[in-house]
């Protein structure tokens, strides 16, 4: 069969294009740019890739399916031309839980924050343990080649992504997995473009857990707000973390206080620490100890763009980060303050997400980054509201800027940024970067920058 891909480069469609390869079809794609990595993975494969969504495509690729990306909308000449043609097409969510996941035990790793380091640390502790599970993640694992394989054994491990299927499926992805063990880490508002509140989020998430089966599991992380999940109705075995485990900094802990095991040194933050629990407890479904899970993660190099390490150049740290939400801009600065408590934190901001861009999370954001020493944040022109004042004072409480740690320095030009950042950087610095996005190359132009600085003095 001949399956086409629209919006192959990204991630997700990039890693199913991948397992389509490995069952046999042949694979070609479309997109309106092809980046690294996921531009090398398909290369390597040898798959036919178009640039853009020109609507005269399909004379020349004449598939037998178009698997279209949550990237299209109507009105697309490709998506348009499609339609008009009659091919048929399916979400990319919707292929994966028909071709491949009705045959698996599916492991879905759920939730606003660290789903993909919490689905990285579970496919590096089943291979650790000699079990070859398919996968797909949405991130670059570091000491894997790829985002996605089809895998030797009955297990199937994916990042269950709550954004919407495509435009003409309005749910989230992971309903159409159909989850053998569920985690559910945590549950907070975000993707204001989609979903309208906190509850109907959770509600979201509850349809997930409708569809595991009694003799599955769903592992539950704490909070309130994932409680509220929880408390909507369960009708498979359940481990809630904090009663059926507890965690202490780093030490896990049965419910009678005795010791269960120990997370690894390699680990930073709590926000990983939870990660690794989660991960660990979804590895017993498929027979793997707390001991030898937390064995196996001493070798786990993490996920580019988490907390990554990019350089040390002059005593100088530089980090890249995805976060965006608060929460996870506030757990990504805990952790390097706690790592070097007496070294600066530099963070540089970009409020690129849809939600952000809103100014959904407006009130939050001073909060977030109470950790951080010095705070530099790029604005353009789709940030409609006051960053230091909140928001519009007609429609929405104030933000005074003696509300932050200490006041951000706002751009909208990223030269300026960049010099005047290298201007305050000084050695035993920490600097992280945090974006959803490219930045515009920001992390490549401060290594350059500093590289060239010191080797020249």
């Amino acid at each position: 069969m001949h399956i086409h891909f629209v919006g192959i480069c990204g991630t997700f469609m990039a890693g199913l294009a991948r397992i389509a390869h490995a069952l046999g079809h042949e694979v070609s794609g479309s997109d309106a740019a092809f980046y690294p990595p996921m531009s090398h993975q398909l290369a390597e494969m040898g798959v036919t890739t178009y640039h853009g969504y020109d609507k005269d495509i399909w004379a020349a690729v004449q598939p037998d399916l178009v698997v279209v990306g949550n990237v299209c909308k109507r009105g697309m000449p490709l998506i348009e031309s499609m339609l008009m043609h009659g091919l048929p097409y399916t979400s990319g969510a919707a292929w994966l839980g028909e071709q491949v996941l009705k045959q698996r035990h599916v492991f879905a790793l759920a939730g606003t924050h660290g789903k993909t380091t919490t689905t990285a640390m579970l496919i590096h502790i089943l291979y650790q343990q000699g079990i070859a599970a398919g996968y797909l993640v949405g991130g670059v694992m570091q000491g894997f080649d790829h985002s996605a394989a089809l895998g030797e054994s009955d297990y199937f491990v994916i990042e269950a992504d709550e954004y919407d299927t495509a435009y003409f499926d309005k749910r989230p992805k992971f309903v159409h997995y159909a989850p053998d063990t569920l985690v559910i880490g945590n549950v907070e508002f975000d993707h204001a473009d989609i979903y309208d509140d906190l509850q109907q989020i959770q509600r979201q998430f509850h349809y997930a857990v409708r569809l595991v089966p009694p003799q599955g599991t769903v592992i539950f992380g704490t909070g309130d707000t994932v409680d509220a999940v929880r408390a909507k109705g369960v009708w498979s075995a359940q481990i809630q973390v904090g009663e059926t485990v507890l965690r202490q900094g780093n030490q896990l802990l049965h419910p009678d206080g005795s010791l269960l095991a120990t997370l690894p040194d390699n680990l930073i933050g709590e926000h990983n620490y939870s990660n690794a629990l989660h991960a660990a407890l979804a590895a017993q479904s498929a027979g793997v100890s707390m001991t030898d899970s937390m064995a196996a993660l001493a070798s786990f190099k993490g996920v580019k763009r988490r907390l990554e390490a990019l350089a040390c150049i002059n005593g100088i740290t530089i980090y890249d980060d995805f976060a965006h939400h608060p929460t996870a801009i506030a757990m990504t600065l805990a952790a390097l303050k706690k790592q070097a408590p007496n070294k600066r934190v530099i963070s540089v901001f970009e409020p690129r997400s849809n939600t952000m861009q809103m100014g959904v999370h407006r009130d939050s954001l001073p909060a977030a980054f109470v950790d951080s020493d010095k705070t530099f944040i790029y604005r353009d022109a789709s940030i409609s509201w006051d960053i230091l004042g909140g928001a519009d004072k007609a429609t929405h409480p104030a933000i005074n800027s003696d509300v932050w740690a200490t006041a951000p320095l706002i751009y909208d030009n990223i030269a300026q940024l960049l010099a005047d950042l290298i201007d305050t950087l000084r050695p035993d610095d920490t600097v992280v970067i945090m974006s959803n996005g490219h930045f515009f190359g920001l992390h490549e132009q401060l290594i350059s920058t500093l590289r060239d600085t010191y080797d020249s003095a």
